[in-house]
C-alpha cells in the first residue's frame, strides 16, 4: 500500500506545475510591480525549464528566461526594456531564480494581463493575472470616497 501510494504522489508531481502567481490587483503609478511565478518542478526537468512572461494576450514573450543556459533572463520588446529589473532574485534554488517579472517605475501602459508560463520537455503550466496601474490622484480621490462613505454609514447608524 505505501509503495502503491508513493508511486501515485510521484506521478502527481511528475511534471512542471506552477503552485502559485502572486501579484497585486492595483499598483499605484511609480511603485514598484511585483509579479512571482512559483512554480514546482522534477529533478531530471531541470535541464528543460524555460519560463516565460506574456502581457495582454500575445503571442510573444516579453521575458524569457532559460536556467540551464547560465544567463540572466531576456526582455523581449521594447515596452518593457527600461522597466525590468534583470537581476532581481525571487528564490535561492538555482533554477527558481528569475521566475518573477519585477518591474520598476510602471505607469498605466503595464496595466492588462500577465501571464506565466513554465515548460519543460514533458510538460508546461500557465497561469495569468489581471494588473490595473492606477495614477495617485485617483487613488487619493477613490480613497476620500470611501472614507467619506464608511463616514456618513457610522453617522446613520448612530
Amino acid at each position: 500500500v505505501t509503495v502503491a501510494l508513493l508511486a501515485q504522489i510521484s506521478v502527481m508531481v511528475s511534471a512542471v506545475h506552477i503552485s502559485h502567481l502572486s501579484a497585486p490587483s492595483v499598483v499605484l503609478v511609480g511603485d514598484e510591480l511585483l509579479l512571482d511565478c512559483d512554480f514546482s518542478y522534477q529533478e531530471s526537468e531541470s535541464s528543460q525549464l524555460d519560463l516565460k512572461w506574456y502581457f495582454n494576450s500575445s503571442p510573444f514573450p516579453i521575458y524569457q528566461w532559460v536556467p540551464s543556459m547560465q544567463k540572466g533572463p531576456q526582455v523581449i520588446g521594447d515596452l518593457f526594456k527600461n522597466n525590468l529589473d534583470l537581476l532581481y532574485s525571487a528564490h535561492n534554488d538555482t533554477f527558481k531564480k528569475h521566475r518573477a517579472l519585477h518591474i520598476l517605475n510602471p505607469d498605466h501602459r503595464f496595466s492588462g494581463t500577465y501571464m506565466c508560463k513554465v515548460s519543460s520537455f514533458v510538460d508546461e503550466d500557465f497561469q495569468q493575472k489581471e494588473v490595473l496601474i492606477i495614477g495617485k490622484q485617483i487613488y487619493h480621490r477613490t480613497r476620500k470616497v470611501a472614507d467619506e462613505e464608511k463616514s456618513t454609514k457610522l453617522i446613520n447608524e448612530t
